[in-house]
């Protein structure tokens, strides 16, 4: 069980056969954290989560991340089941039954669909993201995105950014 930096994972496909499915991932370990990364387009069946999941009481966190597109069947969480958010994305991420079934147990300056709770989540937006091409699986936030400059901003960001652009 590691921490990922600066990953893609998408377009995956996984079964809850076994009880341990994820379609992009699953942490089993509490503290671990994913930083910087997409999560997209990725597949859970037999009650497999389609995004990313914690096992049960796993403390872990999402960090600069965007959760978009995922899907499951059978009952499982589509996009993140039992992780934190911070300065992350989650979006479009639905059951076969078209439901967002997102379970997010805190947030900070995060976008998501379940993040409507002004009293649970300050500092946080439930509006669309308003990605600049999102049907061509590019999550680049547009213009007029109400993400943009809502992030806190943290030093490893001032040394380095996302395709490797210098931050201002």
């Amino acid at each position: 069980d590691a921490d990922l930096f600066n990953c893609t994972i998408t377009d995956n496909i996984a079964s809850n056969l076994y009880g341990n499915g994820a379609g992009a991932v699953r942490f089993a370990t509490s503290g671990k954290k994913a930083v910087n990364c997409l999560i997209a387009n990725n597949r859970g069946y037999e009650g497999g989560t389609g995004g990313v999941t914690a096992g049960s009481g796993i403390a872990a966190e999402l960090v600069n991340c965007t959760v978009v597109g995922n899907w499951t069947a059978g009952g499982g969480v589509a996009g993140v089941n039992g992780v934190s958010l911070v300065n992350s994305i989650v979006w479009n991420n639905k059951n076969a039954n078209g439901k967002i079934t997102d379970s997010i147990p805190a947030a900070n300056n995060s976008c998501a669909e379940k993040l409507t709770d002004t009293e649970v989540y300050p500092d946080c937006i439930s509006e669309d993201p308003k990605f600049a091409n999102n049907g061509f699986s590019d999550y680049e936030l547009d213009r007029d995105s109400p993400c943009v400059d809502t992030a806190l901003t943290q030093q490893w960001m001032r040394e380095s950014a996302f395709e490797g652009a210098e931050r201002q």
